[in-house]
């Protein structure tokens, strides 16, 4: 139309180093406006867990950069794998939780969700599949990522349609122990 006005928004990430791996998290509809991303670093020596979300935004080694709590076109959610010295010693599972869970999660199922996990070396992309989720398993499992001595990363993914409850720290061991290389 004449005179219309479209907003477009162009979100930068900052380059990586040599060393750092980042997850980029998109949805492609403004509803839901708030899904966010989770990176959950489980060590491997003694299964202790730490959370990078929007209320946790660093773990060792592991630094939440972006939060987005208004819709898909307003850009990403991205964190950052900063040292393999550290990460190395950790699982990390990667999921996303729809924040307000509405409309039975009708709205989060068909949200376009893709997490891009690279560094300079690698890429790997995996969208969300499912829609079988309820409010007490709101949160989508993508998968695992190791990252190796050299800096490179492993992706492990699971089969699609994993939704779980994240609120509890057994489920995130579980599903490590089901599908995340040992």
């Amino acid at each position: 139309m004449p005179n219309e006005q479209v907003d477009k928004y162009v979100i930068m990430s900052p380059s990586l180093g040599p060393e750092e791996t980042r997850i980029i998290y998109t949805w492609q509809e403004d509803d839901p406006e708030d899904i966010d991303l989770y990176v959950v670093a489980i060590k491997k020596d003694d299964d202790t867990i730490c959370k990078v979300n929007y209320d946790n935004r660093q773990c060792p080694g592991v630094t939440l950069d972006r939060d987005n709590a208004f819709g898909g076109s307003n850009g990403p959610e991205t964190v950052t794998f900063l040292s393999p010295e550290i990460n190395q010693h950790y699982t990390h599972l990667v999921a996303i939780d729809d924040f307000e869970w509405v409309n039975n999660g009708q709205d989060f199922f068909v949200s376009g969700s893709a997490i891009q996990v690279k560094n300079q070396l690698q890429q790997y992309d995996t969208t969300m599949m499912g829609n079988n989720g309820t409010t007490s398993e709101g949160y989508y499992f993508f998968g695992c990522v190791v990252i190796l001595p050299s800096g490179n990363f492993s992706f492990t993914d699971v089969p699609k349609g994993i939704f779980f409850n994240g609120d509890d720290n057994i489920s995130w061991i579980t599903l490590k122990n089901q599908y995340c290389p040992h």
